[in-house]
């Protein structure tokens, strides 16, 4: 099922129908899960967990990638970032920082390492 959801991001399947009209100012609040935080983006459009991972590392997105099961995911790195998908970095993550998670549109995790919280929201 994985690889399947993988391939069909490969073959154009693309964030912009999943992530909802986002709102002019992405506000934060903290979570009990340790370097989570909400914001105030509805949840995406899929059935599915959707995650969007922002990292330098392929190595941080693949071993999150290994973690995750029936999950839609897509991967940004800085050498292959769209335009689209950059404006959407900007808009939760306006200082850009690596690595970012957008966790059902909902939820976003940056920086360190840790992805055990990360994998708390979608398993």
């Amino acid at each position: 099922m994985k690889q399947i959801l993988l391939l069909l991001l490969l073959l154009g399947c693309t964030a912009r129908s999943y992530i909802p009209e986002l709102p002019a100012e992405i506000n934060y609040t903290t979570t009990n899960i340790n370097g989570i935080l909400q914001t105030n983006v509805q949840n995406c459009k899929t059935d599915v967990n959707y995650v969007i991972i922002f990292a330098e590392e392929s190595q941080i997105i693949t071993d999150l990638i290994k973690q995750m099961n029936n999950s839609l995911i897509e991967y940004y790195t800085p050498t292959n970032i769209t335009n689209t998908m950059s404006n959407i970095f900007k808009k939760y993550n306006p200082g850009m920082n690596y690595p970012t998670i957008i966790i059902n549109c909902e939820y976003i995790k940056v920086g360190g390492n840790n992805l055990q919280n990360v994998l708390q929201l979608i398993t």
